[in-house]
């Protein structure tokens, strides 16, 4: 069994959320915080209270280093990072929902292209954002065309021939791409799972096709392949987690491996290419809320219900 390379500890909080910039880990918390640890030296260098205290779910960063967080107030908030941290801009997007945001540059939206998918008050109508333009750009709404999908749960921002879409994990176990420009679903899995869909992560691979890895409250982690130019999504594979229930899965900028956050207090590693699980990795006492891969040495940081991140070395 593996064992971690070091813990990170001095949160007062439970880490929901971590994004590496360079050699620093930013991690999001439950009580509003961001903490910024030097991962390298492995040490806490800076506390950014948001207002209201309200979980922070997102945490992202554009082209000249601003950060961005969303969190469950309803504001995605926009802060310079030079010299200090200072709050830019807010918007209020109207989000109380537990699905995570996601923030990507898509160049055909607008010329700073830098955009966001997240739920409405509605949770389960999403809203995309144009985040220099304070405006919403797009609406998917399910409750056009009649459909009782419940809240939605996982989102995703995708660029296919310089057009923007968005995949959508819903309560209802489907999972759905959505047309930004034309805001109707191009494509509908049907009922991948019979529990809700809580994280989704995917890669591009060639020929307008994304392979796509969903789980969430069930006991299984779904291998999909969404083709766009055939207007196909395919189950490719259904893998078996020992106990049911996930909270985070990242896939690592390589491509080669992913992992899970699990219910079980473990986080698992699997070859991205046969699915299979190559490392179980326990230390936590609660269960593990959040992931990050570091691309530069092969880490990965699982964080946890216990106020805790560990830290591991992992193939």
């Amino acid at each position: 069994m593996l064992k971690a390379s070091y813990i990170l500890r001095g949160l007062e909080s439970t880490p929901n959320v971590m994004k590496l910039l360079e050699n620093k880990l930013f991690v999001g918390c439950y009580n509003g915080t961001v903490i910024i640890f030097d991962a390298l030296r492995r040490r806490k260098l800076q506390v950014v209270v948001s207002p209201n205290n309200a979980v922070l779910m997102t945490i992202q960063f554009d082209s000249s280093h601003h950060l961005y967080t969303q969190a469950r107030d309803g504001y995605i908030r926009m802060y310079s990072m030079e010299n200090t941290i200072t709050e830019m801009a807010a918007i209020d997007t109207g989000s109380m929902s537990f699905c995570k945001s996601d923030i990507q540059s898509i160049d055909s939206v607008s010329s700073t292209s830098l955009i966001s998918a997240c739920p409405s008050s509605d949770a389960n109508i999403v809203n995309v954002w144009n985040l220099d333009d304070q405006e919403i750009i797009a609406t998917m709404d399910p409750n056009t065309d009649d459909l009782n999908l419940g809240m939605c749960m996982a989102v995703k921002l995708i660029e296919n021939e310089g057009q923007p879409y968005c995949i959508s994990c819903y309560e209802n176990g489907g999972l759905y791409l959505w047309d930004c420009r034309q805001q109707k679903i191009l494509i509908d899995s049907g009922l991948i799972s019979n529990e809700p869909l809580l994280a989704m992560d995917l890669i591009s691979v060639p020929r307008s096709c994304f392979e796509i890895l969903s789980a969430g409250a069930g006991e299984y982690i779904y291998n999909m392949m969404l083709n766009i130019g055939e207007g196909s999504i395919q189950l490719l594979k259904k893998v078996k987690i020992a106990n049911s229930g996930v909270n985070d899965l990242k896939i690592r900028n390589d491509c080669k491996i992913f992992a899970t956050a699990g219910w079980d207090k473990r986080a698992r590693v699997y070859s991205m290419k046969s699915k299979k699980q190559k490392a179980l990795l326990k230390y936590h006492t609660e269960n593990i809320s959040c992931l990050e891969f570091s691309n530069a040495d092969n880490t990965i940081y699982c964080g946890s219900k216990d106020n805790k991140i560990s830290a591991w070395r992992v193939y």
